[in-house]
Protein backbone atom coordinates (compact mmCIF):
# COMPACT_ATOMS: atom_id res chain seq x y z
CA UNK A 1 0.00 0.00 0.00
CA UNK A 2 2.85 2.32 0.92
CA UNK A 3 4.64 1.49 -2.35
CA UNK A 4 1.48 2.23 -4.32
CA UNK A 5 1.00 5.58 -2.56
CA UNK A 6 4.62 6.47 -3.11
CA UNK A 7 4.32 5.61 -6.80
CA UNK A 8 1.25 7.84 -7.12
CA UNK A 9 2.99 10.74 -5.37
CA UNK A 10 6.14 10.41 -7.45
CA UNK A 11 4.09 10.19 -10.64
CA UNK A 12 2.10 13.27 -9.69
CA UNK A 13 5.27 15.17 -8.88
CA UNK A 14 6.82 14.08 -12.19
CA UNK A 15 3.88 15.28 -14.23
CA UNK A 16 3.70 18.54 -12.24
CA UNK A 17 7.37 19.21 -12.91
CA UNK A 18 6.89 18.33 -16.57
CA UNK A 19 3.98 20.74 -16.79
CA UNK A 20 6.04 23.51 -15.17
CA UNK A 21 8.94 22.80 -17.47
CA UNK A 22 6.63 22.87 -20.45
CA UNK A 23 5.21 26.24 -19.37
CA UNK A 24 8.69 27.74 -19.20
CA UNK A 25 9.91 26.42 -22.54
CA UNK A 26 6.66 26.44 -24.47
CA UNK A 27 7.18 28.37 -27.71
CA UNK A 28 4.58 31.00 -28.45
CA UNK A 29 4.82 31.60 -32.19
CA UNK A 30 2.03 33.55 -33.86
CA UNK A 31 0.97 37.05 -34.82
CA UNK A 32 0.81 39.72 -32.12
CA UNK A 33 -1.31 42.63 -33.30
CA UNK A 34 -1.38 46.16 -31.90
CA UNK A 35 -4.77 46.79 -30.35
CA UNK A 36 -4.27 50.48 -29.48
CA UNK A 37 -5.01 53.39 -31.80
CA UNK A 38 -1.34 53.67 -32.75
CA UNK A 39 -0.98 51.76 -36.01
CA UNK A 40 2.16 49.84 -35.09
CA UNK A 41 3.16 46.86 -37.23
CA UNK A 42 2.45 43.40 -35.85
CA UNK A 43 5.08 41.13 -34.38
CA UNK A 44 5.23 37.85 -36.30
CA UNK A 45 6.90 35.24 -34.10
CA UNK A 46 8.00 32.27 -36.17
CA UNK A 47 8.36 28.61 -35.20
CA UNK A 48 12.14 28.70 -35.73
CA UNK A 49 12.70 31.40 -33.09
CA UNK A 50 12.92 34.32 -35.53
CA UNK A 51 10.55 37.26 -35.72
CA UNK A 52 9.47 40.00 -38.12
CA UNK A 53 8.22 43.45 -37.11
CA UNK A 54 7.71 45.59 -40.20
CA UNK A 55 11.20 45.84 -41.69
CA UNK A 56 12.80 44.80 -38.40
CA UNK A 57 13.97 41.20 -38.10
CA UNK A 58 15.62 39.24 -35.34
CA UNK A 59 15.25 36.37 -32.89
CA UNK A 60 13.20 35.95 -29.73
CA UNK A 61 13.11 33.98 -26.49
CA UNK A 62 10.48 33.70 -23.75
CA UNK A 63 10.61 33.33 -19.99
CA UNK A 64 8.44 31.65 -17.38
CA UNK A 65 6.23 34.76 -17.10
CA UNK A 66 5.41 34.65 -20.85
CA UNK A 67 7.45 37.79 -21.48
CA UNK A 68 8.98 37.88 -24.95
CA UNK A 69 12.54 39.13 -25.37
CA UNK A 70 13.25 40.31 -28.90
CA UNK A 71 16.80 40.61 -30.21
CA UNK A 72 16.84 42.75 -33.39
CA UNK A 73 19.57 41.93 -35.89
CA UNK A 74 20.65 45.53 -36.40
CA UNK A 75 20.41 46.83 -32.84
CA UNK A 76 22.55 46.39 -29.75
CA UNK A 77 19.73 46.46 -27.19
CA UNK A 78 16.99 43.89 -26.76
CA UNK A 79 13.31 44.78 -26.66
CA UNK A 80 10.88 43.19 -24.23
CA UNK A 81 7.21 42.57 -24.82
CA UNK A 82 5.97 42.32 -21.24
CA UNK A 83 2.99 40.05 -20.69
CA UNK A 84 0.04 41.38 -18.71
CA UNK A 85 -3.02 39.17 -18.81
CA UNK A 86 -3.95 38.69 -22.46
CA UNK A 87 -1.98 41.80 -23.42
CA UNK A 88 1.64 42.62 -24.10
CA UNK A 89 3.29 46.01 -23.89
CA UNK A 90 6.74 47.29 -24.69
CA UNK A 91 9.06 49.38 -22.55
CA UNK A 92 11.61 49.82 -25.32
CA UNK A 93 15.07 48.36 -24.69
CA UNK A 94 15.59 46.49 -21.45
CA UNK A 95 17.77 49.21 -19.94
CA UNK A 96 15.63 52.15 -21.13
CA UNK A 97 12.67 53.69 -19.34
CA UNK A 98 10.12 54.63 -22.02
CA UNK A 99 6.81 54.42 -20.22
CA UNK A 100 4.23 56.99 -21.17
CA UNK A 101 4.67 59.59 -18.46
CA UNK A 102 3.02 59.82 -15.06
CA UNK A 103 -0.64 58.97 -15.23
CA UNK A 104 -3.31 61.31 -13.82
CA UNK A 105 -5.24 60.73 -10.64
CA UNK A 106 -8.49 59.09 -11.73
CA UNK A 107 -11.57 59.79 -9.65
CA UNK A 108 -14.08 57.22 -8.38
CA UNK A 109 -15.74 57.22 -11.81
CA UNK A 110 -12.48 56.44 -13.56
CA UNK A 111 -12.18 59.94 -15.03
CA UNK A 112 -9.44 62.52 -15.07
CA UNK A 113 -8.29 65.68 -16.78
CA UNK A 114 -4.75 65.71 -18.12
CA UNK A 115 -2.81 65.87 -21.38
CA UNK A 116 0.20 63.74 -22.25
CA UNK A 117 2.65 63.94 -25.12
CA UNK A 118 5.27 61.49 -26.22
CA UNK A 119 7.53 61.04 -29.23
CA UNK A 120 6.89 57.62 -30.69
CA UNK A 121 8.87 55.72 -33.31
CA UNK A 122 9.79 57.64 -36.47
CA UNK A 123 9.49 60.96 -34.61
CA UNK A 124 5.71 60.75 -34.42
CA UNK A 125 4.40 63.07 -31.70
CA UNK A 126 1.53 61.49 -29.78
CA UNK A 127 -0.83 63.68 -27.73
CA UNK A 128 -3.52 62.18 -25.49
CA UNK A 129 -5.99 64.45 -23.72
CA UNK A 130 -8.32 62.93 -21.12
CA UNK A 131 -11.25 65.13 -20.09
CA UNK A 132 -13.29 65.20 -16.90
CA UNK A 133 -16.47 64.49 -18.84
CA UNK A 134 -15.17 61.07 -19.93
CA UNK A 135 -14.15 62.06 -23.46
CA UNK A 136 -10.70 61.95 -25.01
CA UNK A 137 -8.76 63.36 -27.93
CA UNK A 138 -5.80 61.50 -29.36
CA UNK A 139 -3.59 62.72 -32.19
CA UNK A 140 -0.46 61.60 -34.00
CA UNK A 141 1.60 64.28 -35.69
CA UNK A 142 4.70 64.01 -37.85
CA UNK A 143 6.51 66.34 -40.21
CA UNK A 144 5.38 65.91 -43.80
CA UNK A 145 8.05 64.26 -45.96
CA UNK A 146 6.88 66.39 -48.89
CA UNK A 147 6.28 69.80 -47.30
CA UNK A 148 8.57 70.40 -44.32
CA UNK A 149 6.51 73.37 -43.10
CA UNK A 150 3.44 71.19 -42.63
CA UNK A 151 2.60 68.44 -40.16
CA UNK A 152 0.72 65.31 -41.07
CA UNK A 153 -1.86 64.85 -38.29
CA UNK A 154 -4.33 62.03 -37.64
CA UNK A 155 -6.85 62.64 -34.83
CA UNK A 156 -9.36 60.52 -32.94
CA UNK A 157 -12.10 61.52 -30.51
CA UNK A 158 -14.33 59.38 -28.33
CA UNK A 159 -15.02 58.30 -24.76
CA UNK A 160 -12.90 56.46 -22.22
CA UNK A 161 -13.38 54.23 -19.20
CA UNK A 162 -10.91 52.86 -16.68
CA UNK A 163 -11.40 49.24 -15.61
CA UNK A 164 -8.77 48.15 -13.12
CA UNK A 165 -5.50 48.42 -15.04
CA UNK A 166 -6.95 48.84 -18.54
CA UNK A 167 -7.81 52.27 -19.93
CA UNK A 168 -10.37 51.69 -22.69
CA UNK A 169 -10.61 54.27 -25.47
CA UNK A 170 -13.82 53.92 -27.46
CA UNK A 171 -13.69 55.25 -31.01
CA UNK A 172 -15.90 54.38 -33.97
CA UNK A 173 -17.81 51.93 -31.71
CA UNK A 174 -14.61 49.93 -31.15
CA UNK A 175 -12.48 49.42 -28.05
CA UNK A 176 -8.78 50.32 -28.05
CA UNK A 177 -7.09 49.45 -24.74
CA UNK A 178 -4.13 51.18 -23.09
CA UNK A 179 -2.54 49.80 -19.94
CA UNK A 180 -2.50 51.74 -16.68
CA UNK A 181 0.19 50.16 -14.51
CA UNK A 182 2.10 51.56 -11.55
CA UNK A 183 0.53 54.98 -12.15
CA UNK A 184 1.82 55.07 -15.70
CA UNK A 185 0.04 54.75 -19.04
CA UNK A 186 1.42 52.49 -21.75
CA UNK A 187 -0.01 53.54 -25.12
CA UNK A 188 1.01 50.65 -27.40
CA UNK A 189 -0.58 47.32 -26.50
CA UNK A 190 -0.46 44.00 -28.35
CA UNK A 191 -2.43 40.80 -28.16
CA UNK A 192 -2.03 37.46 -29.90
CA UNK A 193 -4.27 36.95 -32.90
CA UNK A 194 -6.52 33.89 -32.58
CA UNK A 195 -9.44 32.42 -34.47
CA UNK A 196 -11.77 34.10 -31.98
CA UNK A 197 -10.40 37.65 -32.19
CA UNK A 198 -8.82 37.86 -35.66
CA UNK A 199 -11.93 39.33 -37.31
CA UNK A 200 -12.26 42.08 -34.68
CA UNK A 201 -8.52 42.83 -34.86
CA UNK A 202 -8.68 43.15 -38.63
CA UNK A 203 -11.72 45.42 -38.42
CA UNK A 204 -10.01 47.79 -35.98
CA UNK A 205 -6.78 47.92 -38.04
CA UNK A 206 -8.78 48.62 -41.19
CA UNK A 207 -10.69 51.43 -39.46
CA UNK A 208 -7.45 53.05 -38.30
CA UNK A 209 -5.86 52.75 -41.74
CA UNK A 210 -8.97 54.24 -43.34
CA UNK A 211 -8.81 57.18 -40.91
CA UNK A 212 -5.15 57.71 -41.73
CA UNK A 213 -5.86 57.58 -45.47
CA UNK A 214 -8.76 60.03 -45.14
CA UNK A 215 -6.51 62.46 -43.25
CA UNK A 216 -3.79 62.03 -45.85
CA UNK A 217 -6.15 62.71 -48.75
CA UNK A 218 -7.50 65.87 -47.08
CA UNK A 219 -4.05 67.52 -47.10
CA UNK A 220 -3.35 69.81 -50.01
CA UNK A 221 0.31 68.76 -49.99
CA UNK A 222 -0.35 65.03 -50.34
CA UNK A 223 1.12 63.78 -53.65
CA UNK A 224 -1.35 62.33 -56.14
CA UNK A 225 -0.83 58.71 -57.17
CA UNK A 226 1.88 57.88 -59.70
CA UNK A 227 -0.49 57.30 -62.62
CA UNK A 228 -2.26 60.64 -62.18
CA UNK A 229 1.03 62.43 -61.56
CA UNK A 230 2.47 61.13 -64.84
CA UNK A 231 -0.68 62.17 -66.68
CA UNK A 232 -0.58 65.71 -65.26
CA UNK A 233 3.17 66.06 -65.84
CA UNK A 234 2.69 65.20 -69.52
CA UNK A 235 0.26 68.14 -69.74
CA UNK A 236 2.42 70.35 -67.54
CA UNK A 237 5.70 70.04 -69.46
CA UNK A 238 6.41 73.14 -71.57
CA UNK A 239 6.34 76.93 -71.22
CA UNK A 240 3.58 78.82 -69.43
CA UNK A 241 3.06 82.58 -69.21
CA UNK A 242 0.95 84.90 -67.11
CA UNK A 243 0.67 88.69 -67.22
CA UNK A 244 -1.22 90.58 -64.57
CA UNK A 245 -2.83 93.80 -65.70
CA UNK A 246 -2.13 96.78 -63.51
CA UNK A 247 0.51 99.34 -62.67
CA UNK A 248 3.13 96.82 -61.53
CA UNK A 249 3.29 94.93 -64.81
CA UNK A 250 3.72 91.54 -63.11
CA UNK A 251 4.83 88.84 -65.54
CA UNK A 252 5.57 85.12 -64.97
CA UNK A 253 7.17 82.61 -67.29
CA UNK A 254 7.41 78.98 -66.22
CA UNK A 255 9.67 76.52 -68.02
CA UNK A 256 8.71 73.06 -66.84
CA UNK A 257 10.22 69.66 -67.59
CA UNK A 258 9.42 66.28 -66.03
CA UNK A 259 10.94 67.15 -62.64
CA UNK A 260 11.90 70.83 -62.29
CA UNK A 261 10.45 74.31 -62.80
CA UNK A 262 12.44 77.37 -63.87
CA UNK A 263 10.58 80.53 -62.89
CA UNK A 264 11.19 83.93 -64.48
CA UNK A 265 9.44 86.92 -62.89
CA UNK A 266 9.34 90.57 -63.93
CA UNK A 267 7.96 93.26 -61.67
CA UNK A 268 8.20 96.95 -62.56
CA UNK A 269 10.65 95.89 -65.24
CA UNK A 270 13.02 94.15 -62.82
CA UNK A 271 13.63 90.46 -63.49
CA UNK A 272 14.15 87.63 -60.96
CA UNK A 273 14.88 83.96 -61.44
CA UNK A 274 14.44 80.84 -59.34
CA UNK A 275 14.06 77.11 -59.85
CA UNK A 276 13.56 73.81 -58.08
CA UNK A 277 11.99 70.38 -58.19
CA UNK A 278 8.24 70.03 -57.99
CA UNK A 279 5.65 67.54 -56.79
CA UNK A 280 2.11 67.15 -58.13
CA UNK A 281 -0.04 67.32 -54.99
CA UNK A 282 -3.78 67.14 -54.38
CA UNK A 283 -4.45 70.82 -55.06
CA UNK A 284 -1.17 72.42 -56.12
CA UNK A 285 2.05 71.95 -58.02
CA UNK A 286 4.36 72.27 -55.02
CA UNK A 287 7.74 73.78 -55.94
CA UNK A 288 10.70 73.64 -53.60
CA UNK A 289 12.94 76.56 -54.55
CA UNK A 290 16.61 75.62 -54.32
CA UNK A 291 17.97 78.61 -56.20
CA UNK A 292 18.16 82.21 -54.96
CA UNK A 293 15.45 82.55 -52.30
CA UNK A 294 14.98 79.08 -50.85
CA UNK A 295 11.56 77.91 -49.73
CA UNK A 296 8.25 76.71 -51.16
CA UNK A 297 5.75 78.15 -53.59
CA UNK A 298 2.60 76.59 -54.98
CA UNK A 299 0.86 76.77 -58.32
CA UNK A 300 -2.81 75.89 -57.81
CA UNK A 301 -4.24 73.80 -60.62
CA UNK A 302 -7.35 72.05 -61.80
CA UNK A 303 -7.34 68.96 -63.98
CA UNK A 304 -10.72 68.03 -65.35
CA UNK A 305 -11.63 65.97 -68.42
CA UNK A 306 -8.02 65.99 -69.59
CA UNK A 307 -7.71 69.79 -69.36
CA UNK A 308 -5.03 71.25 -67.08
CA UNK A 309 -5.29 74.81 -65.84
CA UNK A 310 -2.59 76.59 -63.85
CA UNK A 311 -3.42 79.53 -61.64
CA UNK A 312 -1.14 82.40 -60.53
CA UNK A 313 1.63 81.49 -58.13
CA UNK A 314 0.88 81.46 -54.40
CA UNK A 315 3.43 82.04 -51.70
CA UNK A 316 2.77 79.73 -48.78
CA UNK A 317 1.75 81.94 -45.89
CA UNK A 318 0.82 80.86 -42.38
CA UNK A 319 -2.79 80.20 -43.36
CA UNK A 320 -1.73 77.70 -45.99
CA UNK A 321 0.90 76.17 -43.74
CA UNK A 322 -1.47 75.61 -40.83
CA UNK A 323 -4.52 74.46 -42.81
CA UNK A 324 -4.05 71.07 -44.50
CA UNK A 325 -7.43 71.58 -46.20
CA UNK A 326 -6.52 75.02 -47.58
CA UNK A 327 -8.58 75.97 -50.65
CA UNK A 328 -6.32 77.82 -53.08
CA UNK A 329 -8.82 78.45 -55.88
CA UNK A 330 -12.06 80.37 -55.38
CA UNK A 331 -15.24 79.38 -57.17
CA UNK A 332 -15.05 82.60 -59.17
CA UNK A 333 -11.46 81.89 -60.24
CA UNK A 334 -12.44 78.40 -61.38
CA UNK A 335 -14.98 80.02 -63.70
CA UNK A 336 -13.31 83.24 -64.78
CA UNK A 337 -9.59 82.82 -64.15
CA UNK A 338 -6.98 84.26 -64.18
CA UNK A 339 -5.00 81.36 -65.59
CA UNK A 340 -1.59 80.78 -67.07
CA UNK A 341 -1.46 80.31 -70.81
CA UNK A 342 0.65 77.49 -72.24
CA UNK A 343 2.74 79.00 -75.03
CA UNK A 344 5.01 76.12 -76.01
Amino acid sequence: MKKTSMFVLVSALFFALAACSGAKEEPIPGTYEAVSLYDAPAYQLNENGSYDHGEQKGTYTTDSDRNIVLSPKDAEADIMLTAHGSYYYTQGSLDEDTEYGLAPSFDENGRSGQTFTRTMDSSVEMTLSLHDDGTFQLSFSSQSPVFSRGNDVVSYEGSYTLEDDVLHLTWNDMDFPLLYLDEKIYPVVYTKSTEENSTALQASRTAIQDAEEAARQSRWWTPVDDALSSEIISKLTGTWEYTESGQYGLYYRLSIDSSTVDVHIELLGYPAENSGPYTVCNDVILVHYTGGTKGYVAFPYTYENGTLRLYPINSLDEAATNDPGMQFISDEARTNGPWFTKTA
